[in-house]
Order: C-alpha cells, then sequence, then structure tokens
C-alpha cells in the first residue's frame, strides 16, 4: 500500500472515531446524566427516610400520620405542582432549620443547636415532598411513596434493636438505703471509719456468706476507696440481704460478680412488689419528696411505727417532705431508725410505667409484645422489646421558645405570662382590625362576604415579639397553601394573602379579594399555636376600613 492509500486511510480512520465519540457524547452522556441525577435523588430520599425514622417519628409517627406533631405524610406536602412544590420546599426547610416558636418542635439545623446539617436537611425536604409511586403501597395497601415505605421499614428495625430495661430496686441498692453490709465489713477488719480512704495494696478481708462460705479478700489498688466503696463493689450487703431472705443466687468474690437465681436459673433482678424481711436495728437514708406516709408504707409498717423509732419525729406532719432541697438544690442527709421489718415492697415499673415512657406504646400493647400479660409482675433489670409499631422514645416536653433564629426570637419571660396560650374570644361583626395580644391573636374568627376586596389591619401589641398574619386555604392553619388574591400590603408584593412581619408594637394591612364561600384558616408565621378561621358568607358585612 502505497503512502497515499496510507494517509487516506488514516484520515478516514481519524473522521469515524471522532464522528462515534460526538454521537456517543449526544446520545449517551444526557441519558447518563439524567440517570445520574435520577440515582442521587432517589439516595437522597433514602438517607431521608432513615433520618426521619431516627430523629422525627417520635413526634410525628413512623409512617408521618401525625401524633404530638402534624402529619407530615400527606397529599399537600407531595404536590409536585412546580409553585406549589417550591412553597412547600421552603416551608420545610424554614420549619427544619428554625423550628417552630411556641411549640415542641425544635430547631434541627447544627448552627442552631440541633442535630442536622444543611444537607441531612435537604434529604429530609426531599424525603417529605416525593410523589405518591405507582405500585408502592403501605402496610394497609394505600398509595405511598418508596420513602415512607423504607422510613417505616427502618423504624421497625430500630425498634427491634431496642431493649427496654425495667427500672427499680436492686439487693445492692436496698442494702446500702439501709446501711446493710458497710457496718458488718467495718467491724470484720477493725475500721472505725467507714468513709475514710484506705491505703493502697492494703487488703480487706470479706465476710462469709452463703454464696461464699469461705469468705474472700479485697485488694485496694486504686486510691480513694472506702469500707462504703468496697462494700457495694463486692456485694457484701446484697449477700447478706439475699441470705437474712433465703434468695438463691451465686456470688464470686474474686471477679466480683453477683447473679440472683431462680430454681437454678439466672434471672434478672427481683419481682416488682416483693416484699423482703430487713435485720434488725437497720437504718434508712431518706431520699428528697419522701414522707413519715411514703417511707412507712415503702416499709410495711404504719407512721406511728416509724415515728415510735425516731421520737424527733413526733408531732411531724406525716405528709411533708422529710428531706427538703434548699434555694441551692442541696438535700439534707436526713437517717431514719427502723423498727424490725418483714415487709419491705421492693419498688419496681409496672407494664404501664414502663410503657409510658414511649410514646405510643400501651402497658397491653407492650405485654403483648413480650408474650405476657399486664397482670404478670415484672422483675427489676429485665429487658422488654418494643412492639414493632412503637414511635421509639417519649416526644419530648420543651417547648421552642423561638430563640434559634433571630427572626424568630422571642422574650423567655412572655411564655411566663402565658396561661394556656390565651383565651381567644371572638368578637362580631368583624371591624378590620386584629390585634395580637400576649402571643395570641383577640380576633379569632373573621366573617367577610364573597368576592370582596378588603383590607386588614395586624395591630401588634407585644412588645419585642415579632408578629405576622396569613390566611391558608383550608380550615386548618398551615394547610392547603396561601390563600391567593393579595391586591396590596402583603410579603414581598406577592399574591399570597400574607402580611409583612412585625416586631414589636407597630401595625401592618394587607388588602385582598376574599374568595368564595366556605371556611379557611389563618395563623402567625413564627407562633403557629396563634390560630383563627375566616368564614366566608354572602351577607356578611364589609369591614368599614374597606369601606369606598
Amino acid at each position: 500500500m502505497n503512502t497515499q492509500k496510507q494517509i487516506g486511510l488514516m484520515v478516514a480512520l481519524v473522521f469515524f472515531l471522532t464522528a462515534g465519540c460526538a454521537a456517543y457524547t449526544v446520545i449517551d452522556l444526557p441519558v447518563r446524566a439524567v440517570d445520574q441525577a435520577t440515582y442521587q435523588y432517589d439516595g437522597s430520599i433514602e438517607r431521608g427516610a432513615l433520618l426521619y425514622a431516627n430523629n422525627c417519628r417520635t413526634c410525628h409517627g413512623n409512617a408521618g400520620e401525625g401524633f404530638v406533631g402534624p402529619q407530615l405524610n400527606k397529599d399537600d406536602f407531595q404536590d409536585q405542582d412546580p409553585l406549589k412544590l417550591a412553597a412547600n420546599r421552603d416551608l420545610l426547610t424554614r420549619t427544619l432549620v428554625c423550628g417552630r416558636a411556641g411549640t415542641q418542635m425544635p430547631a434541627w439545623l447544627n448552627s442552631n443547636g440541633g442535630a442536622l446539617n444543611e444537607r441531612q436537611i435537604e434529604h429530609l425536604v426531599n424525603f417529605l415532598t416525593a410523589p405518591d409511586e405507582e405500585g408502592v403501597l403501605d402496610e394497609n395497601g394505600v398509595p405511598t411513596s418508596t420513602g415512607w415505605v423504607e422510613a417505616v421499614h427502618f423504624a421497625h428495625n430500630l425498634n427491634h434493636e431496642v431493649t427496654i430495661l425495667v427500672g427499680g430496686d436492686n439487693l445492692v441498692s436496698i442494702a446500702l438505703d439501709h446501711g446493710i453490709g458497710v457496718q458488718q465489713l467495718a467491724d470484720l477488719n477493725g475500721i472505725t471509719d467507714v468513709n475514710a480512704f484506705l491505703e493502697e495494696q492494703t487488703t480487706i478481708d470479706l465476710p462469709a456468706v452463703q454464696g461464699a462460705p469461705n469468705g474472700g479478700t479485697y485488694k485496694i489498688t486504686t486510691a480513694r476507696e472506702s469500707v462504703h466503696s468496697i462494700a457495694e463493689r463486692a456485694f457484701v450487703g446484697a449477700a447478706i440481704l439475699a441470705d437474712y431472705n433465703g434468695l438463691e443466687y451465686e456470688l464470686d468474690y474474686e471477679e466480683l460478680t453477683f447473679q440472683l437465681l431462680d430454681g437454678g436459673s439466672p434471672v434478672p433482678g427481683l419481682v416488682t412488689g416483693q416484699l423482703l424481711a430487713l435485720p434488725d436495728g437497720v437504718t434508712y437514708s431518706v431520699t428528697s419528696g419522701e414522707t413519715i406516709e411514703s417511707v412507712a408504707e415503702l416499709h410495711g409498717i404504719t407512721p406511728e411505727e416509724l415515728i415510735a423509732a425516731n421520737p424527733s419525729l413526733e408531732g411531724a406532719d406525716v405528709t411533708a417532705d422529710l428531706a427538703p432541697a434548699d434555694d441551692e438544690g442541696n438535700v439534707p442527709e436526713v437517717v431514719l431508725n427502723l423498727p424490725p421489718i418483714n415487709g419491705y415492697v421492693t419498688r419496681g415499673q409496672s407494664w404501664n410505667e414502663v410503657a409510658d415512657a414511649y410514646g405510643n406504646v400501651t402497658g397491653f400493647s407492650l405485654a403483648e409484645a413480650n408474650n405476657s400479660e399486664t397482670n404478670v409482675s415484672l422483675r427489676v433489670s429485665q429487658g422488654l422489646s418494643l412492639p414493632p409499631d412503637s414511635y421509639g422514645g417519649s416526644p419530648p416536653d420543651t417547648i421552642n421558645r423561638g430563640t434559634a433564629c433571630i427572626q424568630y426570637a422571642v422574650p423567655n419571660n412572655i411564655y411566663d405570662q402565658i396561661s394556656g396560650g390565651g383565651s381567644l374570644t371572638p368578637s362580631a361583626p368583624f371591624e378590620g382590625v386584629v390585634e395580637a395580644l400576649n402571643i395570641a391573636f383577640t380576633q379569632t374568627q373573621i366573617t367577610l362576604p364573597p368576592d370582596t376586596e378588603v383590607k386588614i389591619t395586624l395591630d401588634n401589641q407585644d412588645a419585642q415579639i415579632p408578629h405576622n398574619i396569613q390566611f391558608f386555604n383550608s380550615p386548618t392553619a398551615g394547610e392547603g397553601g396561601f390563600l391567593k388574591g393579595c391586591t396590596a400590603g402583603c410579603a414581598g408584593d406577592a399574591d399570597d394573602v400574607v402580611s409583612e412581619l412585625i416586631n414589636g408594637i407597630a401595625q401592618t394591612e394587607i388588602t385582598f379579594i376574599t374568595p368564595a364561600v366556605g371556611e379557611y384558616s389563618f395563623d402567625c408565621v413564627v407562633h403557629p399555636n396563634m390560630v383563627g378561621t375566616l368564614i366566608i358568607e354572602e351577607g356578611a358585612e364589609v369591614p368599614e376600613a374597606s369601606q369606598p
């Protein structure tokens, strides 16, 4: 082949290679770009579902059905109309970043004191606004999105991994409360001060008990150890108390382990309500909040018997706190002498008391999840499984005071002045002014005629408190999107019937065309607990301020 032909062939090959690359770029890369974007979006929704299961279900439910917090799995948030979607994403982002003042909804952005970063909040917003998918059904056969299916799946997995431990008394705590074991250990070793720190490398003799008939020794290897701490660590009091009540147990002084047994098998702890006898001459260390009545009841004796053993209590109020804390929270040390005790009542949680810490869980559902019944007493330290549909922990009781974001700042003392959120008293006819006072609208029912231009004045009478008024196309505030038809004065000169945010003593006006006959709602963006109803009906009076 001559040189000219070789050159021609090479040119042709280069041409076809270039054309092929160009075709690949034109045809394949856009497809791959779309696939990659879809992949990233789907991954974001999955991460949002996991974040929801870990952080949000306690208040909003496993499937977003709502609990102490509002329903989040609803068509309004999943509307894919571009304008509504943008508004919903903005609302959800703002709510997650700042929380909702006056409610239990905290700020979640880490720079505002929350636990999530901006990317994680975006994942949650993508998850909450994802639409239902064809062929995807929830546990009840209702159409839903893959994200909500995954959120419920994650919630069930989290519940499966949780083990609840029943709280209450154990032999160690009972022994410490009653001084059992400490003095016996001190007497055995000839030590007079049970709280004095002992020298390192000192060997302490441990008493013979049924679980260790030959006794044992304990070598002090660290500083700041005393007879009191050694008695607790070596289970001296627990063993003495177990022997006194004929309880079966295993004790290893060398390994420092103690295990209660029942018929030779390990059990987690004492049974709630189990009665124990205490050795003669024991005392009881009172905790703050306990009274003569409660201490007597705990030990199965009468208040009169307790008073007889403690003459200093003569004439005292049997319902008064025996160890009240002072202004700085310090609790005085109060030790009572006890008469012979044969019926100390082991304190422990019931099914209902355990369930109370877990939101939507009841004693019945908890017992059912553990193949038991509520009339079966629990053992202290017994491990329980959560019901699969549990929302996890108990909702928080802390109220968001609105200080996470400066535009929502609310002085703390304002909340101290409010009882039940303020009274809501409608006035009629509506004269065109809505007053905001003590973080409440004094006018909570507005009645207007349809298809009429009206002017409303928001009069903020809360010093240093920001308020606005915003109307919704739904009887429930916060739902249905903003009412449309603003003609003047609305935030950002938009069509939404939403006033400007005004801080402190001030007024702002909005003018809008009233909607069709029906029931609507309004609230304040900063304080969503400030709510009211807008009723549109034929024949209603037009506010005087709106008259030409």
